[in-house]
């Protein structure tokens, strides 16, 4: 009888070490993968909205796509908790159409604009983007804007030190 109590001592001690340690490694998870807007940089970004066939350009400020968005387009840009556009200027999703928010990556083009890719200076598009749909899967049609910058780069020739050999 008193070994079957120590047992059950141990083994309830074994499963309080197993919780707290599991529980521990739950908060280390949920700390590591926190990547909230407080540690990102703020970004500034020209985002691009097509109106008429033609682009017009906003400048925005923020941690966040959601808030590079809303600092470029104000109350006519609706932009859901998921972070997806509900609807620019009171237009809103339809079945053929979403707005989506495009990032201009060299040299990869239009990607989708997420707050992992932001970049200071990044080139945003906010495109009412037809679905297509293929082989089951949903992509957007890419915005035609062409985006041009200026790239700087130097090229280094290292100069030899010492003698000339003969």
């Amino acid at each position: 009888m008193e070994m079957e109590g120590k047992t059950k001592i141990a083994f309830i001690a074994i499963v309080v070490v197993a919780m707290v340690a599991a529980g521990g490694v739950g908060v280390s998870v949920l700390m590591e993968n926190d990547n909230g807007s407080e540690e990102r940089p703020t970004y500034n970004a020209e985002v691009n909205v097509k109106i008429d066939d033609e682009y017009k350009s906003f400048n925005g400020n923020g941690k966040t796509v959601k808030e590079i968005l809303e600092s470029a387009l104000g109350e006519d840009v609706k932009v859901g908790a998921n972070g997806n556009v509900a609807s620019y200027k009171e237009q809103k999703n339809d079945s053929s159409h979403s707005w989506v928010v495009f990032r201009f990556q060299t040299p990869n083009g239009w990607v989708n604009a997420t707050d992992d890719n932001l970049v200071e200076g990044a080139t945003l598009a906010l495109e009412f983007s037809e679905k297509i749909t293929e082989n089951g899967k949903v992509s957007y049609s890419k915005p035609t804007l062409a985006v041009t910058k200026t790239v700087w780069f130097f090229i280094q020739i290292p100069a030899q030190i010492g003698r000339a050999h003969v």
